[in-house]
């Protein structure tokens, strides 16, 4: 599951961006 890791880890930074 290291592509999942790799797209949760961009999903995430995506949703922060977003946030701040």
């Amino acid at each position: 599951t290291q592509k999942s890791d790799f797209d949760n880890c961009r999903l995430r930074l995506a949703c922060i961006r977003l946030q701040r």
